[in-house]
């Protein structure tokens, strides 16, 4: 692949299957150098024969003298794909995303929606940015294909990914709100994710929450081997947690290393019962875990029931000023 032609080192291919002939099973070489950003969408491959997208012969640098206001590599509607920081064994992170643009805008860095799932993202350096990846599909009223019973974002790989100061969040995954509206459309529910692994990334100095994970209720969804330093720099109490298990989720979250925060480090917000284990916590400004049973309004228990932890083997020192380490809250959850 090369860059377009328009004077400006830009790619740009919203139907890349079709302008540039992708096959599954194909791979984009994404040549080496510097541009301003990056959009792939329409790739699908299949579960046996992937579509790969890889720098080759050195590092490509995305974001680079950027005139864009909304992301730095944009992979909308895309499925079977991986996007791959592996191509040249000199280079650790063969992507490199810079969320600056020519302003001093910050923008997003990664960003895989419009119904974009069965990805494996990994080997990427994110950084100086507002929102360093999301990965979510806004409901729309013009999509309604993205909607619940439509649409599930699944079988979703994000790992060994390097992370470097944002003013919004590390890793935004899944919608926090269910429901949503858009001018005459209204309560719009969202979609749900399943099969989401989270894992092997380094975070540090992350504006808003660490790691933001919403709607993953169903199948396998772990967040495990993350290194996260120095999250909720902004001193936001609403979006300042390490790792967030959001609205409608369970997860497993273990061996994760996380110290110098705001918020609990580890939060759970969810739906059904989460894991939480073997992470390693320190220097927290309120307390290291924390269990609350948020419901969102007009649900119901079967669909967004309160969560339940199973907290054991965590390490976590100098929390909460000396206070607490763990605190639940359980006004909706019954006891018995």
């Amino acid at each position: 692949m090369t860059n377009t032609a328009n004077g400006r080192a830009e790619m740009y291919y919203p139907d890349a299957m079709k302008t540039l002939g992708v096959q599954p099973g194909d791979t984009l070489c994404i040549p080496a150098g510097e541009y301003e950003y990056l959009h792939l969408g329409n790739l699908t491959g299949t579960p046996e024969k992937p579509i790969v997208i890889i720098n080759c012969g050195g590092q490509v640098k995305l974001g680079v003298r950027n005139q864009g206001t909304a992301t730095v590599f944009n992979a909308p509607t895309c499925r079977f794909v991986e996007i791959s920081g592996s191509g040249d064994p000199n280079y650790e992170y063969g992507f490199d995303l810079n969320g600056t643009n020519i302003t001093g805008l910050k923008i997003f860095g990664l960003t895989l929606g419009e119904g974009s799932s069965d990805y494996d993202v990994h080997n990427i350096y994110i950084h100086d940015g507002n929102i360093l990846l999301q990965a979510k599909t806004l409901q729309s009223c013009a999509k309604p294909e993205y909607w619940e019973g439509s649409f599930v974002m699944k079988n979703v790989k994000l790992h060994h990914i390097k992370c470097r100061n944002s003013t919004g969040e590390g890793f935004y995954i899944g919608n926090t709100h269910y429901f949503w509206n858009e001018g005459a459309c209204t309560n719009m529910r969202s979609h749900w994710i399943e099969n989401l692994w989270v894992y092997d990334n380094d975070l540090e100095n992350i504006g808003s929450d660490g790691l933001q994970i919403s709607m993953t209720k169903n199948g396998d969804n772990r967040v495990f081997n993350n290194r996260l330093v120095n999250y909720a720099t902004s001193k936001n109490s609403a979006h300042g947690y390490g790792i967030l298990i959001g609205s409608g989720s369970s997860l497993k979250v273990y061996n994760n290393i996380i110290t110098t925060g705001y918020m609990p480090a580890i939060t759970v917000f969810g739906s059904g019962v989460s894991e939480i284990y073997n992470n390693v916590i320190s220097d927290i400004y309120y307390e290291g875990i924390n269990v609350t049973d948020k419901i969102p309004e007009n649900t119901t228990p079967d669909l967004f029931p309160p969560p339940a932890g199973i907290i054991y083997n965590n390490t976590i020192i100098n929390t909460d000023n000396g206070a607490n380490a763990i605190k639940i809250f359980a006004y909706q959850t019954p006891l018995g």
